[in-house]
Parts: structure tokens; C-alpha cells; sequence
């Protein structure tokens, strides 16, 4: 009887090797849960998911895509971004354009050379021994092979004696294009700060509009976006701060419309192009390309390189 008893015991609980078996299926049940909760915090630090009320996510870059044409800026501080946090406008203006952008500017530049630089004043304003000129800069611009070269600034020069500014322009642009015969040359118009602009500086923008236009450029006229804005001017009542940064870029792009085009449309493949050439009114530089399409591409980024 006694012997009976213990062998239904045995059946009921199945004996040491059931329990064996038991403990190893535990055993695999809560490594399966680690890993399950594991790869979820993978993933939430991978794409940022806010774990918490009040958290910001951290903006995630944009993979750079290499076919996009290469645009080389030279300008002034405002160019370099000074006064500013985040980059100043080129890296907007890059970006939703589809452009790779290399930041050539310099800070106290302008179209006119400065001889008497000295390297006191030149780490000051550009911090090294010697600030270039945008004339001087165009070597630099050449090494990185651009298909589009911006101009932007001319603020130093509205002081400048006008036919000296409308002769060193007209250098600077021929010298562009006869360096560059088939890239895309954009002259955005000279920018102040928040305060009337000078005279001067009317001049200068007339002679870049002129002399851009003469060898086949873009004017881009983005009037002044900082102009009766004291809050978006930094403490140096002179440069932009971010906010006034943000002003020009929309500004620049908005000018600039759906005419950021890619590698395929370079104006080096247009037909019987003609790129010293004036463009007539409402004639752009792809005659067979809609341009209401290329403006509704998005936003991509640009080249890490700012």
C-alpha cells in the first residue's frame, strides 16, 4: 500500500527530473523578457523617443547625399555666422536646398581690398594674420571645384568711394565666371543690421546686381530682414543674433524659390547655354526643368563641413 502511495506521489510531481525540466524553462522565459526589454531600450535610444514628460528630443542629422552640387560661400561676418550660436545662414539655406556648402566667409571682408590690414585688426575680425578679400578668396573657392558659387555681403563698402566698389565687383564676378565657366553664380544683395542702411550701401548693391547679372548670375534682393528689428540684432548692435539668422535664411530661400537644383541639372549640361549671358525676364537657368517641381523636393542637408 505504502509502496502504491509513493509511486502516484511520483506521477503526480513528476520526480527530480520534471523539476529539472521546470527550472530550465523559467530559466529561458526570463532571458527571453532581458532581451525583449533590452532591444526596446536600444531602440528608444536610437530614435529618441521621449521617455518622460517634459523631454526634448535631440535632433537627429540627415545622411548627406553625395550627388548634391557642391556651393561655395564667400562673404563677410555675416556669412561666418558671427553674433549668432548655430551657424548663421548658410547652413539653413544649404539644406533646403540640397546643397553640399563649404563656409568661405570672412569676418571685416568685402568686394574692395584692404591695404592697410594690419594682423591686430585681422585677428579681430576674422581671427587669423590676414583677411582675404572676396577677390583674394576665389583661389580657395576654386580648390573645392564648386558648381555654385554665393556671394553675399558689401557692408564694409558702403563707405568705399562708388566707383571703386563697382569696379572691384565687376572684378570679382568676371573673375568667378572666367574661373568658372559653367557653375551657377548667386550675388545676394549687401544686409545691415536693424537700423536705416546708408546710402552707400544702395551703390553697392546696384553694382552687384549689375555686374552678377553681366556674366550670367542671380541677383537674389532680400531687402533687410533685420531692418526695425533691434531683437534680432546681437549686443554688438551689429551682427545677428540666432533669430536674426533665421530672418535672412528665410529670406535668402525665399528668394531663391525651387531653383536649388541637383548634379543632373548643372548649368554645365544646358543646351546651348550661353552663361555670360544676361537672362531675359522670366528666363531661368533650366529651360527644361519645371520648377515648381524642384520646389516641392523638401528639405535635405548639407555638408558637415560649416
Amino acid at each position: 500500500m505504502i509502496e502504491r502511495m509513493g509511486k502516484r506521489r511520483r506521477r503526480r510531481y513528476g520526480g527530480p527530473n520534471q523539476g529539472a525540466r521546470l527550472t530550465a524553462l523559467i530559466a529561458v522565459a526570463v532571458v527571453g523578457v532581458l532581451v525583449v526589454v533590452l532591444a526596446a531600450m536600444a531602440l528608444n535610444r536610437e530614435t529618441d523617443v521621449p521617455t518622460a514628460a517634459g523631454y526634448t528630443p535631440k535632433p537627429q542629422p540627415t545622411p548627406v547625399d553625395r550627388s548634391w552640387p557642391t556651393a561655395v560661400f564667400i562673404g563677410d561676418s555675416y556669412t561666418v555666422g558671427a553674433g549668432g550660436a548655430k551657424g548663421g545662414f548658410v547652413k539653413t539655406v544649404a539644406r533646403s536646398q540640397k546643397w553640399a556648402a563649404v563656409n568661405l566667409g570672412r569676418g571685416g571682408t568685402g568686394y574692395t581690398d584692404n591695404p592697410t590690414q594690419t594682423q591686430e585688426n585681422a585677428k579681430n575680425a576674422c581671427g587669423r594674420d590676414y583677411c582675404e578679400s572676396f577677390r583674394e578668396i576665389i583661389p580657395l573657392a576654386l580648390k573645392e571645384s564648386p558648381d555654385i558659387v554665393v556671394v553675399s555681403g558689401g557692408r564694409v563698402n558702403s563707405k568705399t568711394t562708388p566707383a571703386t566698389v563697382d569696379s572691384a565687383v565687376q572684378d570679382v564676378f568676371a573673375s568667378i565666371r572666367e574661373a568658372l565657366p559653367n557653375a551657377r553664380i548667386i550675388a545676394i544683395s549687401p544686409l545691415w543690421d536693424s537700423r536705416e542702411p546708408p546710402e552707400g550701401l544702395q551703390a553697392v548693391a546696384r553694382s552687384v546686381k549689375e555686374h552678377v547679372e553681366a556674366v550670367g548670375g542671380e541677383y537674389l534682393d532680400v531687402g533687410q530682414p533685420l531692418g526695425g528689428h533691434p531683437e534680432m540684432v546681437a549686443a554688438d548692435l551689429v551682427h545677428p543674433n540666432d533669430d536674426g539668422y533665421s530672418a535672412i535664411a528665410s529670406a535668402v530661400v525665399a528668394a531663391l524659390g525651387g531653383r536649388g537644383l541637383s548634379r543632373q541639372h548643372r548649368p554645365g549640361r544646358l543646351h546651348g547655354g550661353d552663361m555670360r549671358r544676361p537672362l531675359a525676364l522670366g528666363e531661368h537657368l533650366w529651360p527644361d526643368v519645371d520648377l515648381r517641381d524642384v520646389g516641392r523636393s523638401g528639405l535635405g542637408a548639407a555638408r558637415s563641413d560649416l
